[in-house]
């Protein structure tokens, strides 16, 4: 698969100076702006506090839609482990995504926001990296069978079609979530991301990601609550089976079971601080609080 042109390169580069520049104003895009492109360079005075959402962290981004509609599923071990090409369809009160490849799991969307954040770091859309670089990122220490799994997943990513319909919007859009890479050798790799990322970024059409923080989440199902909360009011209520869809979570299972999984996750989140509150109630609305501290 080729790579960008230089052309392409220099495009997200002005894209996102244009950015730093947006007028004053703007308050939205100026915030998001100030999150994920300047927050290395602002370090808090006070870092001791317990809350981990309140210490300077890594940042990345996704854009608003693909928080509640989502290419990534939760997946055990073994559909990791067994991934057929297929189609499948998401639809759910926010819009539909068809999608097209290897199923993606948690972990690819992992590497897809380190992905994001080197290419904001790098000012461009086609950079070189190493996979130590993805995985410091992360906060993941290399291990057997690591780089193959950071590679694989780089593929998986390259090779999967979305076509995205956003009800509120009425339009259709459809692209490659990565546009090409290139592994030279087992550690250093050069990717190039799709342009729809960084227009994204221009319009403020995104949501920050919090890569520390979703690092140190231990449950897949946190990781996509974590994902899907971040775009939604401070105070918010869903019904469980609207909320197992924004995540894609299966619903073939017993609802016990999904409340079960679910009421695990929303603890993690509020040991975590992200959540002040969180229970499932007798109509099977799941109502949230958003943490002191954590930005809307």
């Amino acid at each position: 698969m080729t790579l960008s042109s230089r052309e392409n390169n220099e495009e997200l580069y002005a894209i996102i100076e244009r950015a730093k520049t947006l007028s004053l104003n703007d308050i939205i895009r100026q915030t998001k702006v100030k999150e994920i492109s300047e927050k290395e360079n602002h370090p808090q005075n006070n870092t001791s506090h317990k809350n981990p959402l309140q210490k300077q962290s890594i940042s990345s981004f996704l854009p608003n839609e693909l928080t509640r509609i989502s290419p990534f599923f939760v997946m055990s071990k073994f559909e990791m482990g067994h991934r057929p090409l297929e189609k499948r369809v998401c639809e759910n009160s926010w819009g539909k995504m068809e999608i097209q490849g290897e199923r993606l799991s948690i972990f690819d969307e992992g590497i897809l926001l380190a992905i994001l954040r080197l290419s904001l770091l790098k000012k461009s859309s086609s950079f070189s990296t190493t996979i130590n670089q993805i995985l410091t990122i992360l906060g993941t220490s290399p291990g057997r069978n690591t780089y193959h799994s950071v590679w694989s997943s780089i593929k998986r990513l390259g090779a999967t079609t979305i076509s995205l319909y956003v009800k509120d919007e009425k339009k259709e859009s459809f692209t490659h979530i990565l546009a090409g890479g290139i592994c030279d050798d087992k550690y250093n790799i050069t990717i190039s991301i799709n342009r729809f990322f960084g227009e994204m970024f221009l319009k403020g059409l995104i949501t920050n990601i919090d890569i520390d923080f979703r690092s140190n989440l231990k449950g897949d199902i946190s990781k996509a609550l974590y994902r899907f909360y971040r775009s939604q009011p401070a105070n918010y209520e869903i019904h469980l089976q609207k909320l197992c869809n924004a995540i894609n979570l299966d619903q073939s299972q017993k609802k016990f079971r999904l409340r079960e999984k679910i009421n695990k996750a929303l603890n993690e989140l509020k040991m975590n601080h992200f959540l002040a509150a969180g229970i499932i109630n007798e109509k099977d609305h799941v109502v949230t609080k958003k943490g002191e501290g954590v930005k809307v």
